[in-house]
């Protein structure tokens, strides 16, 4: 088979990271746009220091003048609630992490599973070779949001609003999997998929 790469996207909380740790088990190289995302926020990097100079020290760990490790917690609250700031906070990051994705990919041996929820939004998919959409009832997302991330009931759904203006229109995508149901079902439908691919790569 040769090297391909899998966009895996759809909302909040719909099974996004499940189907790329199950194609990570499969031999692929995982990758979380969200994760990495993460790494160029860390102190001393260029958007650390321009999201501190825009946000202000509230976002910060602590109040500590010597504490530059910003607190994603604090500034989702601040740009999910503000959709001028979530918007200005995209275009800082977006750029920086399609480069950075870009080279991994680039340099990776393994066919990779890219998990992104803006991937039709932004340049990433074009670096896609199959585009997977993952979906689940919105009770479902907000009970995982509610249990897994410890929010509260109207907390998870203002994060489902703040997609709203999101689309996946289902024609765009080679597969469409339900992850409403188990990890088993969910589990089925991938392998499936893949060995689809196999047969055609």
């Amino acid at each position: 088979m040769n090297k391909i790469v899998i966009g895996i996207t759809g909302g909040i909380a719909s099974g996004k990271s499940e189907v790329r740790k199950m194609l990570e088990k499969i031999g692929c190289l995982g990758i979380d746009a969200d994760q990495v995302g993460h790494a160029l926020l860390e102190p001393g990097t260029p958007i650390n220091k321009k999201l501190i100079a825009h946000f202000g020290n509230v976002i910060l760990q602590s109040d500590t003048e010597s504490c530059q490790l910003i607190n994603r917690e604090k500034l989702g609250k601040i740009v999910f609630n503000n959709p001028e700031e979530l918007a200005w906070l995209e275009r800082q990051l977006h750029p920086a992490i399609a480069k950075r994705i870009t080279e991994m990919i680039v340099s990776s041996r393994k066919s990779v599973a890219l998990e992104a929820i803006k991937l039709m939004q932004s340049d990433l998919s074009g670096l896609c070779d199959w585009r997977w959409l993952v979906t689940a009832r919105d009770e479902k997302r907000i009970d995982r949001l509610i249990r897994h991330r410890n929010l509260s009931k109207a907390e998870a759904e203002q994060r489902l609003s703040a997609q709203k203006d999101l689309s996946w229109p289902l024609e765009d995508f080679d597969y469409v999997f339900d992850s409403s149901g188990t990890l088993g079902e969910l589990r089925q439908q991938v392998v499936r998929a893949w060995n689809e691919l196999n047969k055609t790569s």
